[in-house]
């Protein structure tokens, strides 16, 4: 398992000011998708990534006055040992609260591979 947390606040992501719903910033899905690759390259600095199985399953809001606290959790897949496949939940709670009260947010399957091993 690899797990990396960060912390979101709308002060730190000012790029954020054009995904409003009313008063509230929203995490675009492209984020997502920046979270699950900066992920993969840390486990596998030269690896080719794919993607496959995402699903958004509930927004991520940041509000003005509160700190959320996101996890990209990567666990490895079962089976082939050969193929480094992994299983992606990008989940957030609200800093100072319990992890317990995590929401998911997305998931994903990533394939890590060489160059090499693609091209056979």
């Amino acid at each position: 398992i690899y797990q990396q947390e960060l912390d979101l606040q709308t002060q730190s992501l000012r790029y954020l000011s054009g995904h409003r719903m009313y008063a509230s910033c929203v995490f675009p899905g492209a984020g997502y998708t920046e979270l699950v690759l900066s992920g993969a390259k840390r486990i596998q600095p030269d690896a080719v990534i794919e993607i496959n199985h995402v699903n958004y399953r509930e927004a991520l809001i940041l509000r003005e006055d509160e700190v959320r606290v996101c996890q990209v959790t990567f666990t490895k897949i079962d089976g082939d040992k050969a193929a480094n496949r992994y299983q992606v939940k990008i989940t957030s709670f609200t800093k100072n609260h319990s992890p317990a009260t995590a929401v998911t947010h997305a998931e994903a399957e990533v394939c890590l591979s060489t160059l090499a091993k693609r091209l056979q």
